[in-house]
Parts: structure tokens; C-alpha cells; sequence
């Protein structure tokens, strides 16, 4: 590179500001130096020790210029670079990573277009200096492959899809591996809803770079759409295990564990969740829904004490809701466990205590552990009052029959039949059946 494109790399950064997130003061300095040499003022040049004041940092400065480690605590640097991706296209910003393994290499390598570089520790003044112009210089004068690839994009962004796809498929002829334009043209199928034309070309991307972030994500969406769960369900641990998952990822894994009968990664998927900055009530919903299948799962193979595990975490997900527990305790109340059904139902807590669907699971509960007339009598007061339902009424008036109470039995139809009229002909066929 010549003096005058140096020239023009410290013009560039002088007007720039930079976020290093680094816990070593010793790497921040070494950085520092490198930056404030080409010219940058040392003043916008901001240090972050952890992800949340990384995060604060980004949100709040909005600067040009990422450099972060690859694992911040227990949380990917990519995740940071995904939300730099969202302030800035991949053309007007720098994201670097630092590695301390060399096997984070590979993973750096294939996110593409959303870092720019990664650099192994320990590394020298010189040693960064040397990547870090090397990147300010590609952003300054792209290759043609990446300048097809901004055309292509400024396409996308004005809805011209079909002069796209010629741009990228251009594209693919300017580089050995052109990982990044089949993935913008799996990405200009998708938005024409084409998912097996998106999924050849994401596969394409892949097969240049198997770990390559965006066609990895792309292909894995495009299969979950098409209901090709197996096949999904292989890319879940490659997607897991080096990049950062989103709530929205995060649910359709769980998705995949149920109709795949993964269940066995259940309890992994729910630490991913816990683990989220936020959780979207539709994500709570989906986990819960997830627990509660494996729990089912569970006790139909036998393994009840899994099931006990699967069912608690999803009581826990949803805050122990009624809902919840009823649903929990009714999978117990079918195999006749009545312990654990009661154990369940002692984790009803608040304002759910009380309540409608409280006193009907201690009455489900109960007809199992009480007298016939014990059960009779509890069970009539909440058809009097008008807290039953037309399974807790049929229960019921059944028991009333049973017990020889049949003036009962009709004053409670009729009591039923009013507050659930779609029964009303099954309550009298009950007592019809019995007198004859």
C-alpha cells in the first residue's frame, strides 16, 4: 500500500470512535496505541470490561469501530457485533474479534461479512497494527466480488429481487469461495418465499465454509419452514455450540427437540433460555409447551422422575401459573400417581389459591384420597356454587349415582345443565342409564 492510501486510512479513523471490550488492561494499551497512532483521539476510544457495559456502551455511543473478545463471560462477542451489524451496513463498520484459542479461528472466520477479522492472543503492537490496517484498507477499497455484493444488497433494499439474484450470481464467478453471495441469493428466494431454491443455495455457501454463520442460520430456517425437522435438528448443535442464539432461534430449537423427540436436550435448551437478556411471552409459552410434551414423553417410557424434572421447569417458566399446574397435575391424575398430583398442587401459590381451577383439582385430587360422601359433599358445593366444570359436574353427579343419592343426582343435572347446556343431554342419559 502506498503513502497516500496510509494518508487516507488516518483520515478515516480520526473522524471514527471505537468500543475495545477487553478485560486486560495490558491488550486494551497495546490496542490503544495502534488506534491513536493512525490518528484517532484517544479520548473516543472507550474500554468495556463486560457484556452489559458493552452493551450500554453500543446502545449509547453507537461507535464505528468494534473490537471485542470472542467469549465475554458466558456471552459471545458475536452477539455485540450482531447488534454493530444493526446500527451500521457491514461497508461503513469495522468488527474485530480476539481469540484466545486458535480453534475459535474457524468460527471467527465463518461470520462473514459481519467481522471483518480475528486476531489470536498473545499478539504484539506490530501484530494488531498489521490486521487492523489490512481491514480499514479492505473497507476503503473493496475487490470487485465485494463491491457486486453492495449492489446486490442496495438491490434487495429497493425490492429489486430479480435484478439481485443476476447481480449475486455474478458475483459467485468473481471468488473461489463465495460464501456470501449464495447466501444473499438464498436470502433473495426466501423473500419470494422459494424455500427449496434459498435452502441449494445456503447448502452451496456451506460447502466453502461449513461453519458459515449466515448460511448455517439460513439453511436451518429454511428447513424449520419446510417441517424437515430431522434434518433441521442436525444444524441445532453447530449453531449452539459457536454462535450466539436468539430468542427466536431459541424456539424454534425447542420446535425441533419436540417433533424430533430430542428430548434428552431439553434441560440444555432451558439453561440457553434462562440465560436470555429477555423473554418474549411468546418464547415462555413455547418453553413451557416444550417442557410440558417431554414430560408427557416421559411418563409414557417410564421415566417418571425425568418427567417430575421436565414438569417442574415448566411450572417454573410460567411462574407456576394454575394453568400450568393443571395441566401438570392432570398427566399424574391419569396414572393414578395421586402423591405427585398433590405435590403439584401444593405449588399453587397467591391468588391462584382459592380460585376456581383450585378448587377443582383438590376436588379431582381429593375424590381419590377421601370417602365416597366426603367427595360427594365437596364436590356438590362447587356445582352449587357454580365453580365446576362439565368434567368436575359429570364426576359429580356420577358419585351422587353411585352413592344412591338419586334426588341429588337430579337436583345437581339440573344445576349442571344450566351452567353447561352442551352436557345437559349426557347428565340425564346418567341418570336415565342408572334407573333403568
Amino acid at each position: 500500500m502506498n503513502r497516500d492510501k496510509d494518508t487516507d486510512v488516518a483520515k478515516f479513523l480520526n473522524s471514527q470512535g471505537a468500543l475495545v471490550v477487553e478485560p486486560s488492561n495490558a491488550f486494551f494499551s497495546v490496542i490503544q496505541s495502534c488506534l491513536v497512532s493512525y490518528g484517532m483521539d484517544s479520548k473516543k476510544i472507550i474500554m468495556a470490561n463486560t457484556y452489559k457495559d458493552a452493551v450500554a456502551i453500543l446502545k449509547e455511543e453507537k461507535p464505528r469501530i468494534l473490537i471485542t473478545e470472542y467469549m465475554i463471560g458466558k456471552n459471545f462477542g458475536l452477539s455485540l457485533i450482531d447488534m454493530h451489524d444493526e446500527m451500521y451496513d457491514a461497508f461503513s463498520r469495522i468488527a474485530i474479534v480476539v481469540t484466545k484459542e486458535s480453534s475459535d479461528n474457524a468460527v471467527a472466520e465463518a461470520a462473514e461479512e459481519q467481522l471483518d477479522a480475528f486476531i489470536v492472543k498473545p499478539f504484539s503492537g506490530a501484530d494488531f497494527q498489521k490486521r487492523f490496517i489490512e481491514v480499514v484498507k479492505r473497507k476503503m477499497y473493496p475487490s470487485e466480488y465485494l463491491n457486486r455484493i453492495r449492489d446486490g444488497k442496495e438491490k434487495i433494499k429497493s425490492k429489486n429481487l430479480p435484478e439481485a439474484v443476476v447481480i449475486f450470481n455474478e458475483a459467485k464467478k468473481l471468488s473461489q469461495t463465495p460464501t456470501l453471495a449464495c447466501y444473499y441469493l438464498g436470502e433473495c428466494y426466501l423473500n419470494q418465499n422459494e424455500l427449496v431454491s434459498a435452502r441449494k443455495e445456503f447448502a452451496e455457501g456451506r460447502k466453502y465454509n461449513s461453519l458459515h454463520y449466515k448460511c448455517l442460520t439460513g439453511e436451518f430456517d429454511c428447513l424449520m419452514q419446510e417441517k424437515r425437522y430431522k434434518e433441521a435438528y442436525t444444524l441445532v448443535e453447530l449453531i449452539r455450540k459457536h454462535y450466539p442464539v436468539t430468542s427466536v432461534r431459541l424456539g424454534k430449537f425447542f420446535i425441533a427437540a419436540v417433533c424430533t423427540e430430542h428430548f434428552e436436550d431439553m434441560m440444555l435448551f432451558y439453561e440457553m433460555f434462562t440465560n436470555l437478556d429477555y423473554r418474549p411471552p411468546e418464547l415462555i409459552g413455547l418453553v413451557s409447551l416444550a417442557l410440558l410434551t417431554a414430560g408427557r414423553y416421559n411418563i409414557r417410557n417410564k421415566d417418571l422422575e425425568t418427567a417430575i424434572k421436565h414438569f417442574e421447569l415448566a411450572s417454573n417458566v410460567t411462574g407456576r401459573s394454575v394453568e400450568t399446574l393443571e395441566k401438570i397435575i392432570e398427566e399424574w391424575l391419569k396414572i393414578e400417581d395421586i402423591n405427585t398430583a398433590e405435590r403439584f398442587f401444593k405449588l399453587i401459590r397467591g391468588d391462584d389459591v382459592g380460585s376456581a381451577k383450585h378448587i377443582q383439582l383438590n376436588f379431582k385430587i381429593g375424590v381419590h384420597m377421601i370417602t365416597p360422601e366426603a367427595a360427594l359433599e365437596m364436590g356438590r358445593k362447587i356445582v352449587v356454587e357454580g365453580n365446576s366444570t362439565p368434567e368436575v359436574t359429570k364426576r359429580v353427579v356420577k358419585l351422587a349415582i353411585d352413592t344412591g343419592k338419586a334426588t341429588l343426582a337430579e337436583s345437581l343435572i339440573i344445576k349442571g345443565a344450566q351452567a353447561h347446556p352442551e352436557i345437559r343431554k349426557e347428565l340425564y342419559d346418567m341418570l336415565e342409564g342408572q334407573s333403568k
